[in-house]
Formats: C-alpha cells, sequence, structure tokens
C-alpha cells in the first residue's frame, strides 16, 4: 500500500492511470488479492484511488487526497523537491501556532506559566547541546499550545509538525550552535509576551520565531535574506533572529 502511494504522490503514477487488476498486483507483490483488496480500499479512503468500472482503479490527481493522511503526508514529504509543500506546511503550522501563543497570552493560569519557566530553564540546560535541544523544544511549544485550552489546534499542529521533522528534507542538516541559541532566543520572546499577557505580541513573537527558523533551515533564505514564506526581504536583524 505504501508503495503503491508512493508512486502515486511521487508522480510514477499520474493521475488516471489505471492501476494493474488485482490478480496482477497479487502476484507483483506477493500477497493474497484479500490484502491487494484490502490495501485498495484504504488508498481510496485517503483520496489517491478511484474505482471504477467494478474491480478496476484509477489514480485520482493531488486536489482529491488527504493530505493530512500520515501516509501521504509522509510522501509528499519526501518528493517536495522544491520546498512547495513544505513552505505551505510551514505557514500553516505558523498561523495556527501564532494563534495559540496569542491564546496563551489570554488563557494561561499560573501553573502553566510555571511550566513553560521551568522548561525554558531546562533548555538552558541544552544550548551547547544542538541535536538534543532540538527534540526537547517541542515541549515548550506544547506547553504553549495547552495553555491555550484548543485540543484540536495542537492536534493538527503536532501531526504536521512530528510527520515535517521526521524527513530529511525538512532537517537535512546538524543543527548549528548558532541557529540553538537563535531559536532559544525566540522561545525566550514568546514566553515573555505570554507572562505580559500580550495576545498580539505573543503572536508576532511565535510567527517571527518559527518563520525564521524554517528560513535558516531552508538554506537560500539565510543566504539572500528571502522569506520563503512570502516573498519579502527581510534585512539583516530579521533574516537572522530566530
Amino acid at each position: 500500500m505504501k508503495a503503491i502511494a508512493d508512486q502515486i504522490v511521487g508522480g510514477r503514477l499520474p493521475a488516471e492511470t489505471l492501476l494493474p487488476s488485482e490478480a496482477v498486483m497479487s502476484d507483483s507483490f506477493g500477497v493474497s488479492r484479500t490484502v491487494i483488496r484490502e490495501s485498495l480500499n484504504v488508498l481510496e479512503n485517503m483520496g489517491l484511488i478511484e474505482k471504477r468500472r467494478g474491480k478496476l482503479s484509477w489514480t485520482c490527481s493531488p486536489d482529491r487526497w488527504d493530505v493530512l493522511d500520515p501516509i501521504v503526508l509522509d510522501a509528499q514529504v519526501l518528493h517536495d523537491r522544491d520546498f512547495v509543500f513544505l513552505d505551505n506546511l510551514v505557514a500553516v503550522r505558523i498561523a495556527l501556532e501564532a494563534e495559540m501563543a496569542g491564546l496563551a497570552a489570554a488563557r494561561a493560569t499560573e501553573e502553566d506559566l510555571a511550566l513553560m519557566r521551568a522548561i525554558l530553564t531546562d533548555l538552558e540546560g541544552l544550548l551547547d547541546q544542538p541535536e538534543r535541544y532540538k527534540y526537547a523544544e517541542t515541549a515548550f511549544h506544547n506547553a504553549v499550545m495547552q495553555s491555550a485550552r484548543n485540543r484540536i489546534g495542537l492536534a493538527i499542529i503536532t501531526s504536521i509538525h512530528d510527520r515535517a521533522r521526521a524527513s530529511g528534507t525538512y532537517e537535512k542538516s546538524a543543527t548549528p550552535l548558532e541557529l540553538v541559541r537563535l531559536s532559544h532566543d525566540g522561545h525566550v520572546a514568546v514566553l515573555e509576551r505570554i507572562c505580559a499577557g500580550d495576545p498580539p505580541g505573543a503572536a508576532l513573537a511565535m510567527r517571527q520565531h518559527i518563520g525564521s527558523a524554517w528560513a535558516w533551515r531552508r538554506g537560500d533564505a539565510v543566504r539572500d535574506g528571502r522569506d520563503p514564506l512570502d516573498g519579502t526581504v527581510a534585512g539583516p536583524a530579521e533574516a537572522s533572529r530566530t
């Protein structure tokens, strides 16, 4: 099933391609027709194929895909050679997480704030350990979102971010110390605005933090000061802030 999904999303099986019969696929994959039939049903639920004329199946166009299905999402990230999909994914994450940071500034309790401060203190101890910091910082973002009291937003962001992060495209190289330190400054700025009860400020700080971190990872944005999410050119200070 994953192999077929990968070929569809990767373009090897473009839209309106007639798939082989269940019998042929059964022989090709070395599994029973029942397994093939069940797999095709799953692919149809993902919007990747459509059954017509009995048992024959055709591939669907991208506008039919369930882009948040884990298998479809993984395949899109894997085949995102020009960063179009990841740019859009990060833009969605920014919109949602910035909104939730603003809500956190309005809704966070003293217990929420204490937890965020404690996590930030722990992160300070990892500033010289980039790879550990990269994964530990998720706890801070989760604490911010949990304090927003929006479970749906948290679930969506966690899903898309975890899937993107697992790919070599999203994080294709080791994390430099400078990026970790600048990221930490971004976390500090977000928490300051939340503690101050400043929803617009918290939302802006989160937007700048995530956007500039992605710009760094994307590579070309850091070199020429261009924001890959909106096409604008940032000044030196903005290009380096994360």
